[in-house]
């Protein structure tokens, strides 16, 4: 189990759909949980998981329904290797964005650079 204070939440919101994202890091795998909301039904969305040197990790893939969905998934990736969550539609472009505050990184132990980075 994961103790609440060494989990992080980013947001965003789009024009119409809403993205929360719950990660928790341990040995270098970040565990999340992320909820989307507001999506087309019937549409393929994909989840990517971008890194702060630019690199997209795809994450997962679905059909949008009516209501909210729950996406778990684990990162071979340190909560310092990432920059921001994006759901992306068909065509490639971002319906919405959350990012994470980097500034965040002198807060929050889980989010400072390891040595070398």
């Amino acid at each position: 189990m994961t103790p609440l204070d060494s989990t992080v939440t980013v947001e965003g919101t789009g024009s119409s759909a809403r993205l929360s994202v719950v990660m928790a890091e341990s040995g270098g795998i970040t565990a999340m949980v992320a909820t989307v909301a507001g999506l087309k039904p019937s549409v393929r969305y994909r989840l990517y998981a971008m890194t702060v040197d630019g690199q997209a990790h795809e994450v997962a893939e679905w059909m949008g329904t009516d209501g909210a969905r729950d996406v778990m998934a684990e990162l071979e990736l340190s909560l310092a290797d990432l920059a921001f969550f994006s759901i992306t539609g068909p065509d490639g472009t971002a319906v919405v964005v959350a990012r994470l505050d980097h500034r965040a990184r002198l807060d929050h132990p889980s989010l400072r650079a390891s040595p070398g980075r």
